[in-house]
């Protein structure tokens, strides 16, 4: 039976001193999410990997996937890798009108049991685009606890919500099963089209050598192109081009570095040699992140008119020269 979720609104109408209403209207990518992931009614998994040995998907077109009434979001998504399968790869897949997250990496139930561990996972030149059909807070591409997994040369675009997600929690405490995280040269281009409070790149929690890289972020109406967020540590976000992010002032913005009232401001990270068309960074810590975190010679061109590195780096995002054939006809 469906979990009944008016007393979690409840709680959070009042905390912000809103009618519920308007709190489920302001924040529907939450209230999906609530939805999703209160409501055992299961929908089935289109391609889940659960073999102990390593698996692949390579090649494999998922469309129109999902069900009419809601359903477990942690199982919802179409192209699953769950917490038994040590390492797999996903490579040359289209994923595109499915009701849910694109593709998924959901790590152990007990972080700290290295018995269920993933580790080495690649997801690679993979096209991932109108996800999110009915639950509109769903992501392209979605990793909470794992271990050295590389999530590269990906086009995801036309999303309701956040492109990528990558840790998961608010907390700096380091544990054993994930860190490492390697997100390079993906294409990220109208994403966040129906929801807000999210991003091209949502990264969290403590990740040491983690790092998001030479990829293109832009036209980002519902949110920034680049979101730290709060405990997040251990990331180094360098020579990116992050690009119209399209938010109204104040909030508006190529990075914002996130804290919540019960949770600690992003720290240790560093965002260096990035391109971006304004210079405006958004926290709501009073600008304590500011002081926590290492942003430092990040080129501003307003005019978008790109110098060469950055030129490069836009050339190079994306599916590499042999998937290319995926993208034209969606």
């Amino acid at each position: 039976m469906p979990v009944d979720v008016s007393s979690f609104f409840q709680a959070l109408a009042e905390f912000f001193g809103k009618p519920v209403d308007e709190l489920t209207t302001q924040f529907a990518n939450l209230y999906d999410w609530a939805l999703a992931t209160t409501t055992r009614e299961e929908l089935p998994v289109e391609l889940s990997n659960t073999k102990t040995t390593p698996g692949t998907a390579k090649a494999w077109t998922f469309l129109d996937l999902g069900g009419p009434k809601p359903g477990w979001l942690w199982d919802v998504m179409r192209l699953a890798i769950n917490g038994n399968d040590p390492t797999a790869t996903v490579t040359g897949n289209v994923i595109a009108d499915v009701s849910a997250n694109g593709i998924q990496l959901l790590g152990p139930a007990d972080p700290a049991d290295p018995r269920a561990f993933i580790a080495d996972v690649r997801i690679e030149n993979n096209l991932v685009t109108r996800v999110g059909a009915e639950y509109h807070g769903a992501v392209g591409i979605f990793s909470d606890w794992a271990l050295r997994t590389v999530i590269a040369h990906n086009e995801l675009r036309d999303l309701p919500y956040t492109a990528v997600s990558a840790g998961i929690g608010f907390e700096l405490a380091e544990l054993p099963s994930t860190g490492g995280y390697t997100i390079r040269e993906n294409h990220v281009v109208d994403v966040m089209r129906d929801r807000f409070d999210g991003g091209g790149f949502y990264v969290l929690s403590n990740n040491p050598g983690s790092t998001v890289a030479r990829n293109f972020v832009h036209r980002v109406p519902g949110g920034w192109p680049m979101y730290l967020e709060a405990g997040g540590k251990g990331w180094s976000i360098v020579e990116n081009v992050f690009s119209e992010g399209q938010l109204p002032a104040p909030f508006d913005g190529w990075l914002v570095m996130n804290s919540l009232t019960d949770s600690p401001a992003p720290r240790d990270n560093e965002v260096a040699h990035n391109f971006a068309d304004t210079d405006h960074i958004y926290t709501d810590s009073d600008g304590v992140a500011f002081g926590l975190n290492s942003v430092h010679d990040n080129e501003i061109h307003p005019d978008r008119d790109w110098p060469l590195d950055a030129q490069d780096i836009i050339a190079a995002a994306g599916l590499e020269p042999p998937y290319r054939t995926l993208a034209p006809s969606f």
